[in-house]
């Protein structure tokens, strides 16, 4: 019974062993072929493919730029010049039809918009003349008629050929010295003018209350020709090309307008008067 027994571990032992010794082997490869195979290390290659990429982008970076020089030479050889003096010309052309429709446009600009300006301006209830003997002087809206100070009205005028937009117009009237050493008072008022429209050859007055009378030695300074009783003012507007335009005015009543008591006439003063 025991050599029974010993019999079959040693049998099952030699057929386990077998077939762990089968497995190790290929169908078609008995044990004695892959005895006589050595076994070979692994080795370490550069994979080919890195080594035919940067030969070929080095191939395409110098037949880009031989393309590039080649190009360059045939577009610059001797046959091809007159073609390029044609072209820089055609390009000189261009420009100066481009420059030549802007200036045809802005001078068409100038023709047809809106000038608004100071046309003319008047004074009245300044002082009563001086009375000369044996000259007789018709009375004028110039003499002291009533119990306040000077009265000055202005006209604007649209002059320009097409309307002029949202019209606004302060202006302001004072005594000072003449020749002109200090500076007019500003705007006096807060509140923006209320806009409105002039059409071409429109024409707008406005008035200038000086307030009280004119002192005596006021007065004394007009008819010596030492002070000057000055109307100005600012005139803003935005014409039919949508350009924001202003003018200013400055105007003064003088000996140079004539003489005082007598002449109602605003003279222009060589300063102040300016327009874009």
């Amino acid at each position: 019974m025991k050599m029974l027994i010993l019999a079959i571990v040693v049998v099952s032992a030699i057929v386990v062993n077998g077939q762990e010794e089968g497995s190790k082997t290929t169908p078609n490869q008995g044990p004695s072929e892959q005895a006589q195979k050595p076994e070979q290390a692994p080795t370490t290659q550069t994979p080919p493919n890195i080594v035919v990429n940067k030969e070929t982008t080095n191939t395409q970076g110098n037949g880009t730029e031989n393309q590039s020089k080649s190009y360059l030479l045939r577009l610059f050889a001797p046959e091809n010049l007159p073609n390029i003096g044609l072209l820089f010309a055609g390009v000189v052309g261009i420009c100066v039809a481009i420059w030549t429709l802007n200036h045809m446009r802005e001078s068409s600009e100038r023709q047809l918009r809106a000038y608004v300006v100071a046309e003319v301006g008047s004074i009245v209830n300044i002082a009563n003349p001086v009375e000369v003997p044996g000259v007789t002087l018709t009375p004028t809206e110039a003499r002291a008629a009533f119990p306040w100070g000077p009265i000055a009205k202005i006209a604007i005028k649209n002059a320009g050929q097409t309307p002029a937009y949202q019209v606004g117009h302060w202006g302001s009237i004072c005594f000072r010295e003449y020749p002109l050493a200090s500076t007019l008072p500003s705007n006096p008022h807060t509140a923006r003018p209320m806009p409105s429209i002039m059409g071409p050859g429109t024409i707008a007055t406005k008035l200038f209350l000086f307030g009280p009378s004119l002192t005596p030695q006021q007065i004394s300074d007009l008819r010596a020709g030492s002070g000057a009783v000055y109307v100005y003012g600012e005139v803003t507007y935005r014409d039919a090309f949508g350009n924001e335009r202003f003018t200013n005015y400055r105007l003064m009543y003088h000996t140079i307008g004539g003489a005082i008591g007598v002449s109602t006439d605003l003279s222009f003063t060589e300063d102040g008067n300016e327009a874009n």
